[in-house]
């Protein structure tokens, strides 16, 4: 069953949905973009999602991303296989659009969770969402909330097509 409904003139829903969480769970790292005082700044991270296309990421409060979404919480996010070779494979990847922000107390539960899950090793680190709360470790995670997507397939859709989506 398919997560959301796009109604793009030329793609199937199902076929959108299916490129989309495919990118999404055969990828590990994300590259997220954030602005401060008209400076930009881009960092790696590892990510986790949930089904309503909610990113989680983990990273330290005194980084210079975590410091720019305290001010300006637009982000943009590109997700991508690296180890495509150039001219021979058939390029898939995301780039995301939205906004960050510090994860609030009541998502903690579902974030953990979702980390855990996609990395089990996660579990050593955190034990609980309270570890977050009760500042039990340095790092903290981070919601990233997509409204934009622009999704390239070529498997799928073909060469160079990019695709511009909207999240309701």
């Amino acid at each position: 069953m398919f997560k959301f409904r796009f109604n793009h003139p030329d793609y199937e829903d199902k076929k959108l949905n299916e490129s989309l969480f495919d990118i999404l769970k055969n990828n590990t790292l994300l590259s997220l973009s954030t602005n401060s005082n008209r400076k930009s700044y881009i960092n790696t991270a590892f990510y986790a999602f949930d089904d309503k296309l909610k990113i989680y990421i983990i990273t330290d409060p005194e980084s210079n991303h975590s410091k720019n979404l305290v001010k300006n919480q637009s982000i943009t996010v590109s997700i991508f296989d690296s180890h495509f070779r150039f001219w021979k494979d058939k390029l898939q990847g995301v780039q995301l659009s939205g906004k960050g922000y510090k994860t609030p107390i009541l998502q903690m539960h579902n974030a953990t969770s979702c980390f855990v899950k996609r990395f089990p090793l996660f579990k050593e680190i955190v034990k609980s969402p309270k570890d977050f709360m009760k500042k039990a470790v340095k790092v903290r995670l981070y919601t990233l909330e997509i409204d934009r997507i622009k999704l390239f397939d070529e498997k799928r859709f073909g060469e160079e097509k990019f695709i511009d989506l909207k999240i309701k």
